[in-house]
């Protein structure tokens, strides 16, 4: 496999985006501020990614 350095780059921003996270919590606590606290200190910067394109779904070529 020959993985070059665009198709990382693609990949990491396609896969590596908080967009993409899931938050897990656990406990007896509130969840509402501790999401706006993760918003606030970590996710505000962030804009969603769209990857669709016209309803088809954009995955990175990737090397076979």
């Amino acid at each position: 496999m020959n993985l070059t350095y665009q198709q990382l780059r693609d990949m990491h921003s396609y896969f590596y985006h908080p967009s993409n996270m899931s938050v897990f919590l656990y406990g007896n606590q509130k969840i509402e501020p501790v999401l706006k606290k993760l918003n606030e200190a970590y996710l505000k910067g962030y804009s969603p990614q769209n990857k669709y394109n016209h309803g088809q779904k954009i995955v990175p070529q990737l090397p076979k």
